[in-house]
Order: C-alpha cells, then sequence, then structure tokens
C-alpha cells in the first residue's frame, strides 16, 4: 500500500510540475505608443517637437498599431512599427538610426508593471540600432540610461 501511495504521489508532482508554466515563457510588456522620428520629447502629453531624437510618448488614439515592449528579463526597450506606418521608411534600411539622447515620457513608463524605477527619467540613447523585421512589424531593441 505504501508502494501505491508512493507512486500516486510521484505521478502527482510530475503531473503538477507539467502543467505549471514556467516564468522562462513569461512575454515583454507592450503598450501603443505615439512615435516621432527625428523628434524631440516635449512635457506637453503626446506632443513631439522637431528635432534629431525620438518621442516616445502614450498613444490615446485605439487605431495606432505601433508599439512600444520593455522586457524585464533582457532590461531592453524595443521599438516596434508596422510595416504599413509610413514611419516605417525610417527603419527599413535595416537600421535606426537616434541622432540625439531622448527622454521617454514618463507616463508612458509609468504605465509598464514590471519596469522597476518607474520615478526616474528613462532616456534612449542617441546611436544606430539594427532593424528586425518580426511578421508585420519592424523592431529595433533600443539602449538606455536613467537619468
Amino acid at each position: 500500500m505504501k508502494k501505491m501511495i508512493s507512486i500516486l504521489v510521484v505521478t502527482c508532482a510530475m503531473l503538477v510540475t507539467f502543467l505549471i508554466p514556467a516564468e522562462a515563457d513569461a512575454r515583454p510588456f507592450y503598450l501603443k505608443v505615439r512615435i516621432g522620428f527625428l523628434a524631440k520629447w516635449s512635457v506637453v502629453f503626446g506632443d513631439c517637437q522637431p528635432g534629431w531624437g525620438l518621442c516616445l510618448s502614450l498613444s490615446t488614439d485605439h487605431t495606432v498599431l505601433n508599439q512600444l515592449s520593455y522586457d524585464d528579463e533582457t532590461d531592453q526597450f524595443s521599438v516596434m512599427i508596422h510595416k504599413n506606418d509610413p514611419l516605417a521608411k525610417n527603419m527599413q534600411n535595416g537600421y535606426l538610426e537616434i541622432k540625439e539622447d531622448s527622454p521617454v515620457d514618463p507616463q508612458l513608463i509609468g504605465q509598464f508593471p514590471n519596469f522597476r524605477l518607474k520615478d526616474k527619467t528613462v532616456v534612449i540613447k542617441a546611436g544606430k540600432y539594427r532593424v528586425l523585421r518580426e511578421g508585420d512589424y519592424l523592431t529595433a531593441a533600443v539602449g538606455y540610461f536613467i537619468r
């Protein structure tokens, strides 16, 4: 009888192990955003001014397809532009160039539940970033620092 109970316990433990999703399967968190290339972020909600950087702000337009994602496992932000968006022309040469450090709208950063420093200013680093095609999107993982 003890042997039968042991086998039953081991079988149940194995079954539970396979049914519980692994944390390695966690996906990055995505937000719909307004994006401006060759722009500068402005304190006004959603407003992008002319400049040489990248403007990322919260979108109130539900038809927007562009997204910003944050993956807490790799600690990276990724800009995702739908291939049909006119902004995609800025990303189709295989790289995205950001010519000046670009602060991100703090209201946007506050929406990421898995970002640890919500009370700090996130700044996207200037530089060239490789662009990859993922389905209907052009994606570039961008570097950042905290100010």
